[in-house]
């Protein structure tokens, strides 16, 4: 499951585009899924959206 989460990251432009998105569904998805806290939403950096991400796969392991 880890590795699908990545992939999607890397299909939606990976780190660079993630603060740009005008869409928000590829990060709603992610929220679903338990990797992301619906308030890193709400105008937080990427860098705490990814840092979230790369703890959770982390503690999967």
């Amino acid at each position: 499951m880890e590795r699908s989460i990545l992939v999607e990251l890397s299909e939606h432009g990976g780190r660079g585009q993630l603060s740009r998105l005008k869409d928000r569904r590829p990060m709603e998805r992610l929220v679903n899924k338990g990797f992301v806290e619906r308030h890193t939403l709400n105008g937080q950096q990427e860098e705490y959206v990814l840092t979230a991400i790369g703890k959770k796969v982390l503690d999967n392991k």
